[in-house]
């Protein structure tokens, strides 16, 4: 049974473990986690801070290939609210996932921060060093790329006309063409073209957004919306956290040499590229994915991992 009242454990579809959804309430914020918890764990929780247009229950793929070694946290991030008496921030959202892991009574736990995950799961780290054992940015970078702030804004625009709940358009080809421009931002399209994970990846994101009732765009810019251009990269730097910086060789939403800046601001922080791949990773190369944060949380050695290009190792200068 779980320790929370009304709450229904289940148990994992394809891991040997458990599972606890969670939903909570903090500062007006509402947002789910969900715990998977292995029958016989072998290694540290990991905390995985969910990234733009994902829920706690985007992470299937990783929690059926470590599920039953680690107790698998997915934390929501909760859609910008358009009040402006709301204090969302990076700082706030940051405060939410330590209440998380106070309430759920985990004291120190391993934080994997993808995409737009990352800002969260930084000031975590930076700000709690002593609740993190091990970090991992995914795809970060200081500043969105021309693309995907130019669909923010226009998502932004429409938001502001419609609200949130703005419905997909009534006409089929511009609602694709609104999915497809989503898809765009997220996926290099000349790699999809000749690498068929990047490709399958980029089919099911189209998938998902094309059956969904909302508007791609306005969804989209709700997800992190204003904050992706207030500092997503906080000043000061980070030490005395263990650190993994990734994303893939053909990553257009936060290109390799973003990410390889943010590996800078961290000391002793090592940075990796995986061959063959684009921003979405655990889509991608899951089982590769899977294998790598398996290597980095027990500590395994990352040099000559056929799937990735030579790991570099960050001289941290600050930002």
């Amino acid at each position: 049974m779980s320790a929370f009242p009304g709450l229904q454990r289940e148990p994992h579809p394809f891991a040997d473990a458990d599972i606890d959804n969670h939903h909570f309430d903090h500062d007006g914020m509402s947002y789910g986690c969900r715990v998977v918890t292995p029958r016989r764990p072998a290694g540290e929780p990991l905390l995985v801070i969910a990234g733009g247009m994902q829920d706690m229950y985007s992470w299937a793929r990783l929690e059926r290939r470590l599920g039953s070694q680690h107790q698998i946290l997915i934390h929501e991030i909760p859609d910008v609210d358009p009040a402006p008496d709301k204090a969302y921030n990076w700082e706030a959202l940051s405060s939410a996932v330590v209440r998380t892991l106070d309430t759920l009574g985990i004291p120190t736990c391993c934080v994997l921060g993808p995409s737009a995950g990352y800002p969260v799961a930084y000031r975590l780290a930076q700000k709690h060093p002593q609740r993190v054992s091990r970090l991992i940015l995914m795809g970060a970078s200081a500043h969105p790329v021309t693309a995907v702030t130019d669909v923010v804004r226009e998502g932004q625009r429409r938001l502001a006309l419609h609200g949130p709940a703005a419905p997909r358009s009534p006409d089929d080809a511009d609602h694709a063409r609104d999915v497809e421009r989503v898809v765009s931002v997220l996926v290099n399209a000349d790699a999809a073209r000749t690498i068929t994970p990047v490709r399958a990846a980029a089919r099911v994101l189209f998938n998902r957004l094309y059956t969904a009732p909302w508007d791609p765009l306005v969804h989209y810019a709700s997800a992190r919306g204003h904050l992706l251009f207030e500092g997503m990269l906080p000043p000061g730097g980070l030490s005395g956290v263990p650190t993994l910086v990734c994303t893939g060789e053909y990553d257009t939403t936060t290109t390799p040499e973003q990410n390889r800046e943010i590996a800078a601001t961290i000391e002793g922080a090592v940075f990796l590229l995986m061959k063959n791949a684009d921003h979405l990773l655990h889509m991608e190369r899951d089982a590769e994915f899977a294998d790598l944060v398996s290597r980095f949380l027990t500590g395994a050695s990352l040099l000559d991992l056929p799937y990735c290009l030579s790991p570099e190792a960050s001289i941290a200068t600050g930002n």
